[in-house]
């Protein structure tokens, strides 16, 4: 009896070592919810019953239809993922992937952004959980799971597929991509690789801003918008802004000045240019009309915008002569946004006061920067100070500011609480305190600018 065992045994142990070989474990569990189950167990269940009962135990191979395409493999009795294995590949064989789990697999890259600059990527999309398998982004290079990222409910997806799908939105980031022509959404297990969906990402500019925006139009309920910023956003966006800033620091500037200023200004007025021009003949046409700015403010015009840099420069000598307004043109060579373009206006002049001044705000009477200066004379401890704003027509824009609390956002925000009203209802036509002012017409010492280091070039906008 035992001479009979002998190669019985043999043969067992040969089915078990090649079929082990490459039987997929956590395919097998997932594809036919069989979780809790150890790699031995989930193997002996296949050899036991599991092929009998028609189940797969890899990706790439279908036992039923590998028995209906071969009816003596079947009529033999012969396991079939051994078959094959042992005589199938050498007899030339066809096998079929499975189908058993291709309604589990499911997942979309639905958008990703590429910044060559700081080798960061950002796809974003949705994926369906699958037990013991793991999803990830994957360039070929270089691979990250999605639950390193940023995870969020998807209503679509969880109509779609119940329940399971509440958690199957993701935004996830990868880093150290020196180059990226593709990326894939992958699920994985050990020995088990398969792509679900692929594309090619937006290769972005080193522009901070345009990257900024890019990333808010992933779509991020608020509630958890404040969760994704630190994981997702703040470190996409750092390293541009970074660079953005050192390569500030080193572009040259220009300065061209129409007319001569004062003698000895005691304000400078720093307006930023960018989008358009159409403000300009209004605004300095009520320079024009106020001996006061005439007298003691030199006005420094900021180009900060390269697509609008010939239009000003071939115009500037023509609205000095035309309003006779002494200005001066301080072209920085690149958009370095309202905060960078404030501080190289400000740099350009050296007056006890600056003035930041929006190039759509029109002043309506005369002297009344000088008023806005006498503040500070009258109010020693004074900080800053800026005059109301309004509409068109007539309504307040600005009438002091207050910090809110975004309960969503988790964030503060600054609100504008009688935006919109009547210049009627402004409790106060005199001086008063409030929590912030608005950037808009700021007026501030030189000294106090220099003692924050100027406006945050940080901040994007």
């Amino acid at each position: 009896m035992k001479k009979l065992w002998r190669p019985l045994r043999r043969f067992i142990a040969r089915q078990f070592r090649i079929v082990h070989a490459l039987f997929i474990p956590v395919f097998y569990a997932a594809a036919h919810q069989l979780s809790g189950k150890r790699r031995r167990g989930l193997f002996k269940h296949y050899l036991r019953q599991g092929w009998r009962n028609g189940l797969d135990p890899a990706p790439f191979f279908s036992t039923q239809k590998y028995l209906e395409a071969y009816p003596d493999v079947r009529k033999a009795g012969i396991e079939p993922f051994y078959h094959y294995l042992r005589y199938g590949i050498m007899e030339g064989r066809q096998i079929f992937p499975s189908e058993q789990l291709r309604d589990e697999l499911v997942g979309c890259i639905e958008g990703a952004v590429y910044s060559p600059h700081s080798g960061l990527l950002v796809a974003a999309g949705w994926c369906l959980p699958t037990m013991e398998l793991v999803p990830s982004l994957s360039t070929g290079a270089a691979t990250v799971t999605l639950d390193d990222g940023f995870r969020q409910y998807r209503q679509d997806a969880s109509s779609t597929y119940g329940v399971r799908a509440a958690k199957a939105g993701f935004v996830g980031l990868m880093r150290g991509i020196h180059e990226c022509r593709q990326v894939s959404l992958e699920i994985a297990g050990p020995n088990f690789r398969q792509s679900l969906s692929e594309t090619f990402p937006q290769i972005l500019s080193g522009d901070p801003r345009t990257a900024s925006e890019a990333l808010f139009s992933i779509h991020t309920a608020l509630p958890n918008f404040a969760k994704r910023v630190p994981l997702i956003d703040e470190p996409f966006l750092r390293p541009l802004i970074q660079k953005h800033e050192q390569e500030i620091l080193i572009t040259s500037s220009e300065f061209k000045s129409f007319g001569a200023p004062p003698a000895a200004p005691l304000v400078d007025i720093v307006i930023p240019l960018y989008g358009t021009l159409r403000f300009l003949d209004n605004q300095l046409l009520h320079f024009s009309q106020d001996d006061w700015i005439r007298r003691h403010a030199s006005i420094f015009y900021v180009l900060d915008d390269p697509r609008i840099a010939d239009q000003f420069r071939s115009s500037a000598e023509r609205l000095h002569r035309l309003y006779g307004v002494s200005f001066t043109c301080v072209d920085g060579g690149t958009n370095r946004g309202f905060a960078g373009a404030n501080n190289l206006g400000a740099s350009a002049g050296g007056s006890e006061y600056i003035l930041f001044m929006n190039s759509d705000v029109i002043p309506q009477d005369s002297h009344w920067l000088a008023r806005l200066v006498q503040v500070f004379r009258d109010n020693p401890s004074t900080g800053a100070v800026a005059p109301r704003l309004t509409f068109a027509d007539g309504t307040i824009q600005f009438a002091g500011m207050e910090f809110q609390w975004h309960e969503e956002l988790q964030i503060w925000i600054n609100h504008h609480p009688l935006k919109g009203c009547s210049v009627d209802t402004d409790p106060s036509a005199r001086v008063r305190d409030v929590q912030c002012l608005t950037g808009a017409c700021l007026l501030l010492r030189r000294a106090d600018f220099a003692l924050v280091d100027g406006w945050d070039t940080g901040y994007l906008i």
